[in-house]
């Protein structure tokens, strides 16, 4: 926009990298390009300042770092928080297996000791050792 206005040549796009002909806003529709961008935007600047031009002012280059530093910490720590919740999930994945049986041996264990019990009777004290049962959809429900 600033060259647009005219307040920057052209030319100074390229300390950017953005291309001459092209005066659309770049792709800031991720976090990844949101920090490219912005690490550009920092460089460019720097760059072409060095080389005698004048500072973009609406935000300033230090505004800009400021918030692309509290960004990027915040993104860093996003990431971390996902690798660590994938290393979980593949440790309970690991786990499923041994978890499963030895939920099936409690519960077969559980009915067993009730197995004199009948009926409604049995289901409630089983019931009182943690065994949940599910009526499936074509199951009637006793009254």
């Amino acid at each position: 926009m600033s060259v647009n206005r005219g307040d920057y040549k052209a030319a100074d796009r390229d300390y950017y990298m953005l291309t001459k002909e092209d005066g659309d806003v770049p792709d800031l529709t991720s976090e990844v390009s949101v920090l490219t961008w912005c690490q550009n935007a920092i460089k460019g600047e720097k760059a072409r300042t060095a080389r005698g031009g004048i500072p973009i002012y609406n935000p300033t280059i230090a505004k800009l770092t400021v918030h692309y530093d509290l960004f990027n910490e915040l993104y860093q720590q996003k990431r971390t928080l996902c690798l660590m919740t994938e290393e979980s999930l593949a440790k309970v994945a690991e786990m499923r297996r041994e978890v499963d049986a030895t939920i099936l041996e409690m519960w077969n264990s559980i009915e067993k000791y009730y197995e004199e019990l009948t009926g409604e009777a049995k289901l409630n004290a089983c019931r009182q050792y943690g065994v949940v049962y599910y009526y499936r959809g074509n199951e009637k429900r006793p009254d």
